[in-house]
């Protein structure tokens, strides 16, 4: 460095400053190898705690990630049930729209045929009302407790989510139908024979069937069928009474819910038909003569168009041969 200044035209106090200025370069270049080997210490175990920072990072995001995959999954599993639950609601909705407009409809008609029932009683005269009143009170036990000692409905729940199993209740473990299916009441359901096997004691009487021998016995005169409903009274519960609560109770509903009330409906209007036949006409049912030809329709109001025609025919003969 000095042979260098020396070769250097500079100014003395120049040459001084140079000195110096050199001098400074080397003491810094010395102190920048010394403090770059302690940065490299340094870097070196900064980089090694960033790794296994990283590592823990890592394995977080590896955990968080199969985590919301099976959040995921669990979410699609219970979309799914909400769907077929929101299927299942609507089906139960609409078969309650259909079991409502059933009682509805079912209750106009019995109340029409009360009305029916009424004006016959009315026509007879008081005599008539008091007969149709005593047969009426010696049909049943007046006892009251009928609704209490009723057998309780247990149905069962309209959905059942996956993998679970639907255990039978004390009162459904009596029943072969209910060991072998849960009841679906979203579609109708008729009698079986099933539901005609007589059951163990403690349970509701079994129900006697739509086609038996009270449907035989309607062409028969009234006589044989008085002797015939003293001899066999078909379906008797142990106690019956007055109805205390409308059709429009949840009981019910429930009652109603896969039973066919169309065919006590049907027998219904038979029994009525048969008692306003036989109050205007001969002693047999469906013989109603010439005479009281105007009053078919309002005897015929529940035949069906076969059997109308046929009558209306028979009248027709009957006043020929006149």
């Amino acid at each position: 460095a000095l042979e260098f200044l020396e070769r250097l035209r500079v100014y003395p106090g120049h040459r001084l400053r140079l000195l110096r200025a050199i001098d400074c370069l080397r003491h810094a270049a010395l102190g920048a190898e010394r403090r770059d080997a302690a940065h490299m210490l340094e870097d070196d175990a900064a980089l090694e705690r960033l790794c296994a920072q990283k590592e823990e990072l890592t394995k977080g995001k590896s955990e968080a990630e199969n985590e919301n995959r099976r959040l995921q999954d669990e979410n699609q599993r219970l979309l799914q049930v909400v769907r077929e639950q929101g299927s299942q609601l609507q089906k139960t909705r609409e078969r309650i729209g259909e079991l409502e407009e059933l009682v509805q409809a079912q209750t106009e008609q019995v109340s029409f045929l009360a009305q029916q029932l009424q004006l016959v009683a009315e026509a007879g005269g008081p005599e008539r009302a008091n007969e149709l009143f005593k047969s009426y009170r010696g049909s049943f036990e007046d006892t009251h407790t009928d609704w209490h000692e009723a057998q309780r409905i247990n149905l069962p729940e309209s959905t059942v989510l996956p993998g679970e199993q639907t255990t039978p209740s004390l009162g459904d473990a009596t029943r072969p139908a209910a060991r072998e299916a849960p009841l679906d009441l979203s579609k109708p359901r008729a009698f079986t024979a099933a539901d005609f096997v007589p059951q163990p004691p403690g349970s509701a009487p079994a129900v006697t069937s739509r086609g038996g021998l009270g449907a035989d016995r309607l062409d028969e005169s009234p006589r044989q069928r008085g002797e015939f409903g003293r001899s066999f009274r078909g379906f008797e519960p142990k106690s019956r009474a007055k109805m205390a609560q409308s059709l429009d109770s949840a009981k019910i509903k429930e009652c109603l819910a896969g039973f066919d009330v169309d065919h006590i409906i049907r027998c219904l209007a038979n029994a009525l038909q048969n008692k306003i036949i036989l109050s205007v006409g001969k002693s047999r049912p469906h013989a109603c003569g010439a005479a009281e030809k105007e009053r078919l329709p309002a005897c015929s109001i529940f035949l069906e168009p076969a059997c109308k025609e046929r009558l209306e025919r028979q009248g027709y003969l009957a006043q020929r041969e006149q």
